[in-house]
């Protein structure tokens, strides 16, 4: 959305879902995309990697 705005372009839109987010903490704690419950609630079909 900044670069589009930069070459004087319309702003796009921001998908909040393709960013990454993390908590600093011990361990740290990260993810991207919608969580399981909400894919759950839309009846969206996933694979869940257990991997730890």
């Amino acid at each position: 959305m900044a670069a589009e705005r930069i070459a004087g372009q319309a702003a796009g839109c921001v998908n909040l879902d393709a960013i990454p987010w993390v908590i600093y903490t011990a361990p740290e704690i990260a993810w991207v995309g919608k969580s399981e419950r909400q894919l759950k609630a839309e009846g969206v079909a996933y694979r869940a990697d257990q991997t730890r």
